[in-house]
């Protein structure tokens, strides 16, 4: 009995999390631009370069792509497709880590 009550205890705050991000929805409001204009103020503007990018496994075949200024004092996500890219996140003060240990 002690073992199904200690279970059951250590189960509960999960069973409550999965209810809670169930139930709960935001709304993000996207900032939209043509590609080659987001890009050109992104490069110019900002001083930010792609770092990386990759194909989504969305089913619109879009791209998503972290730019970052030199020594990552800021950073933007940018998911396009084709002719319209939209910022989903932007920052500062990117700290890249590999095995644990910061790289920049």
């Amino acid at each position: 009995m002690r073992k199904l009550l200690t279970g059951l205890a250590l189960s509960l705050p999960l069973i409550v999390f999965a209810e809670l991000s169930s139930t709960e929805q935001h709304q993000m409001d996207l900032m939209c631009f043509d590609t080659d204009t987001l890009f050109t103020e992104l490069k110019n503007e900002y001083q930010e370069a792609p770092f990386f990018y990759g194909k989504t496994d969305d089913n619109i075949e879009s791209t998503m792509s972290l730019w970052m200024k030199k020594g990552g004092e800021s950073w933007t996500i940018v998911v396009t497709k084709k002719d319209l890219s939209c910022v989903m996140s932007m920052g500062k003060d990117l700290k890249l880590v590999r095995n644990g240990k910061r790289v920049l």
